[in-house]
């Protein structure tokens, strides 16, 4: 399923990659996704990433993480997409971050972070993607 969100249509194509046992996928970028899949690679959600031109266009190609034989990951989800938004106060992160999910990203006015650096920055923000392992 591809949407008109570049991070969601990221996010896709790396759980469609896990779901086949693809060892990489391709797919457009720009910078707002590249941070995230920054992050990605520090959390162990993806091994590597590369980003290249071809013609007028950045491509990436995405290194999935597979640990003996099986994905480093069980799900990955895009939270914020299109018109529903997800924001919480730092009064709700605390609660927010005793869910399923083992690793979410916020986009806030410091950048995108992890949970754990909002939390450290005491600000809130939108959740835009999280991990499951």
């Amino acid at each position: 399923m591809f949407y008109s969100n570049a991070l969601a249509n990221t996010i896709s194509a790396i759980n469609v990659g896990y779901i086949a046992k693809h060892k990489y996928v391709v797919l457009p970028i720009n910078k707002y996704t590249q941070t995230v899949l920054i992050k990605f690679v520090d959390a162990g959600a993806i091994e590597s990433f590369y980003v290249f031109k071809q013609g007028v266009c950045l491509y990436t190609k995405i290194t999935l993480a597979y640990i003996n034989g099986r994905p480093a990951i069980t799900k990955i989800r895009a939270v914020s997409t299109g018109a529903k938004r997800y924001t919480v106060t730092l009064k709700h992160l605390v609660a927010f971050s005793s869910c399923e999910y083992a690793y979410v990203l916020l986009s806030t006015s410091h950048g995108i972070l992890t949970l754990r650096e909002a939390v450290g920055i005491r600000c809130g923000g939108m959740v835009i993607a999280a991990v499951v392992y």
